[in-house]
């Protein structure tokens, strides 16, 4: 039954998703074009204008992803759509991990329509090669692989992204264990705990830099940060971030055990 929870799930993000991760390409390839005729003010003009347009649909397409992923969560679970939910043979747990899992796969999918966007923008082979000269050195730094630093970068952004999925999950499951205003109760829990995961990543950096000097130089000097520290920063991220989602995935499977208000 889980499968068929995660099923209908992704087919209710994916039918608006879809749509963007098209937008995507298209808008890619219309700036790649236009990209290869700059050679007047006005097709400069032009191509700037794609870039932002571009640009803008990225970030669209995150954001939409988001908020389908919250209003899948509200009615299939508050709404009318809520009546059937719980009548299916399946437990609280169950219906929150579809959710969970449906976040994961659909953030990774538009994450990864993004980057491929990207590709199709700038791919060059004098941009392969800058690319993979700069990811060689920062490698050599880590001590480690091109690919393992493509990874860790991948990862801390994915990890960011799902994470602000939870805490709106979070949000809604307290938000609406009240008896009025639930959604706008639901918005500013979501938004607390947002800060507050960011509260904690800034106070563990900062108890971080008490025991590595570079990492205070962050809070304490002008300078740019060496590799070592972003590779530091890098790690306490993925830590928390990690922490984090497990904290706010045992907490909401908690609070949805003792039931739910149908609207």
């Amino acid at each position: 039954m889980l499968n068929k929870l995660l099923k209908y799930d992704l087919k209710y993000v994916y039918k608006t998703l879809i749509v963007f991760y098209i937008l995507d390409f298209v808008f890619a390839l219309l700036t790649r074009g236009i990209r290869l005729f700059e050679n007047s003010s006005l097709m400069q003009f032009v191509a700037f204008i794609m870039n932002i347009v571009t640009i803008v649909s990225f970030i669209a397409t995150i954001i939409i992803n988001i908020m389908k992923l919250w209003s899948r969560f509200v009615n299939n679970i508050y709404k009318d759509e809520s009546y059937l939910t719980h009548t299916l043979p399946v437990t609280e747990k169950d219906i929150y991990i579809s959710k969970f899992l449906s976040s994961i796969l659909t953030i990774t999918t538009s994450v990864i329509a993004i980057i491929l966007s990207l590709f199709i923008i700038y791919y060059s082979q004098d941009f392969i090669e800058f690319l993979k000269t700069s990811l060689d050195g920062l490698a050599n730094a880590y001590d480690s692989t091109v690919i393992s630093i493509i990874i860790v970068l991948f990862v801390v952004f994915l990890l960011e992204l799902i994470s602000v999925v939870v805490e709106g999950y979070t949000g809604i499951l307290l938000g609406h264990r009240s008896g009025d205003h639930k959604m706008i109760k639901s918005i500013v829990i979501g938004f607390l705990f947002f800060m507050g995961s960011s509260i904690l990543i800034i106070a563990v950096i900062l108890l971080a830099g008490l025991f590595v000097k570079d990492i205070m130089d962050l809070f304490v000097t002008l300078a740019p940060p060496n590799v070592k520290t972003i590779k530091n920063l890098l790690l306490v991220a993925i830590v928390i971030y990690s922490l984090a989602i497990t904290f706010y995935f045992i907490f909401d499977i908690h609070i949805l055990k003792k039931g739910v208000n149908v609207d």
